[in-house]
């Protein structure tokens, strides 16, 4: 499964530009399809657990679940 850079950005509360570093830098697992990158559901998550602490994780679900 895979989510636009906007869709990474805004799950990440990130800017796209960071998202596209982040990509760049091999921290984040994309796929090019035509002019668009697609990053990995999976490596969004992973980045996730290696970069956020819990009290980031939790008071973002919170915001995305009210």
């Amino acid at each position: 499964m895979t989510v636009t850079v906007l869709q990474a950005a805004s799950l990440l509360c990130l800017s796209p530009h960071v998202v596209g570093q982040l990509i760049e830098g091999g921290h984040l697992v994309a796929e090019q399809r035509g002019n668009f990158r697609f990053v990995s559901v999976r490596s969004l998550f992973a980045y996730r657990r290696r970069h956020w602490s819990p009290e980031q994780a939790a008071r973002h679900n919170t915001l995305l679940a009210g």
